[in-house]
């Protein structure tokens, strides 16, 4: 049995539905049981298997800190997360990305995401892992200090 969509349509669509371009959020393209890990010893680090534990933990902690935040004055036109490299093989994807955004006190933001997927005959993410300059990023959105 074939894939209902491939796995370079999966990542192309992916990042589109976490840029909000799509109709469906990117949670509708994980299976229910799918294993999510983000690597290191930080809040949103570790491995969790299923759609509810990432909701439990991971979106619970974006959730609590952008509740009511305001839209910033001067928004990045093309903000988002945008592939430049995509790897396939068999069901596995791999995807190189650039964000642009700003971050919590207005300064442009940007980091480079290793992105690593495997999809279910249904085109579904059922193992996910995601990697980045994730200190950078806790420090820009979430006024973190990081010590060595």
């Amino acid at each position: 049995m074939t894939s209902a969509i491939t796995p370079r349509e999966f990542a192309e669509q992916y990042l589109a539905a976490l840029r909000g371009e799509l109709d469906h959020g990117y949670l509708e393209m994980w299976d229910d049981d799918i294993t999510y890990r983000v690597p290191g010893e930080w809040p949103m680090g570790g491995h969790f298997k299923g759609k509810q534990a990432y909701l439990d933990t991971v979106n619970a902690i974006f959730s609590e800190k952008y509740e009511g935040a305001p839209e910033p004055a001067n928004p990045i036109p093309g903000a988002g997360l945008y592939g430049f490299e995509y790897i396939v093989e068999g069901q596995t994807v791999v995807i190189q990305a650039r964000s642009r955004a700003r971050d919590g006190r207005g300064m442009p933001y940007t980091n480079t995401f290793f992105m690593w997927f495997e999809l279910n005959e249904e085109g579904k993410a059922i193992d996910y892992m995601d990697m980045a300059d994730f200190s950078s990023g806790w420090q820009a959105f979430f006024g973190a200090s990081l010590k060595s």
